[in-house]
């Protein structure tokens, strides 16, 4: 978990978040990866010394698909055509499946049966999801808690509420909205008005 925090401020480019200095803002961008990658061998490690080899398919697994769920992300940044399956499959991939592990591997220290293990597994995908869908409908909130507002806006990612929100817009309004997506995300005057449709076009309520 700490490994993908770490990569992840290098792939945001993380200034500050919630309110504490990222560790790529502390001490730059070389030192945060090459942490993140020792912690990763630290992990793999400690798996190996355990000689619990039922985990070593789960750990494997987790890391594939939260790395498929950055890539799928990026491709979804250029292209501006995200869906809302789309979008449920890259947070379920790059955040949902990470927490599911986590409830599981717990499960499975305290001896739980496979039915346990697997249930737990699923109630943490589903805290995963919920925790990304929350994180994400933040960006378009009126008051900052905990992460600056716009910074997906920023980053050119669609998530729910602008994926509704353009659903919502006629052709050339959308046209006119991933103009700006494309080209002018960085500029306060773009952010303040696709922040103005997506709230107008309640994409947070949905």
């Amino acid at each position: 978990h700490q490994t993908s925090l770490l990569h992840d401020d290098q792939l945001d480019m993380a200034t500050p978040l919630r309110g504490q200095p990222t560790h790529t803002t502390r001490c730059g961008n070389p030192t945060a990866i090459l942490l993140g990658d020792y912690l990763m061998a630290q992990a793999l490690k400690r798996i190996t010394q355990l000689q619990d080899y039922a985990l070593m398919p789960l750990m494997a697994a987790t890391a594939e698909a939260m790395s498929e769920g950055e890539l799928l992300q990026l491709e979804q940044i250029q292209h501006l055509d995200t869906t809302e399956e789309a979008y449920l499959t890259i947070i379920y991939k790059k955040t949902a499946y990470l927490l599911g592990t986590c409830c599981a591997v717990g499960a499975m220290a305290a001896g739980a049966t496979q039915k346990q293990v697997t249930r737990m597994q699923l109630g943490g995908e589903q805290f995963g999801l919920a925790f990304q869908l929350r994180d994400d409908w933040l960006d378009y909130s009126t008051v900052e808690v905990g992460k600056p507002l716009g910074k997906d806006l920023q980053e050119g990612k669609c998530t729910l509420p602008l994926i509704y929100a353009l659903q919502q817009a006629s052709p050339q309004r959308r046209q006119s909205l991933v103009h700006m997506l494309k080209h002018q995300r960085h500029t306060l005057a773009a952010q303040e008005e696709i922040k103005h449709f997506v709230r107008q076009s309640a994409g947070r309520e949905y």
